[in-house]
């Protein structure tokens, strides 16, 4: 699964739990504002198998 975020960078995971996961470390690096204001389930929307 992966999530493809407007700035390039593809979030990877092999479950969901997985992809959360590298979704929020990149969120909370690269996007500080951003922080508390996406939920799981907006980011689970965004997923596709890749």
């Amino acid at each position: 699964m992966v999530i493809n975020c407007d700035c390039g960078y593809v979030a990877r995971g092999e479950d969901e739990q997985k992809l959360l996961e590298d979704a929020r470390q990149h969120i909370a690096d690269q996007h500080p504002d951003m922080v508390g204001k996406v939920t799981d389930e907006q980011l689970l929307s965004m997923a596709t198998d890749g």
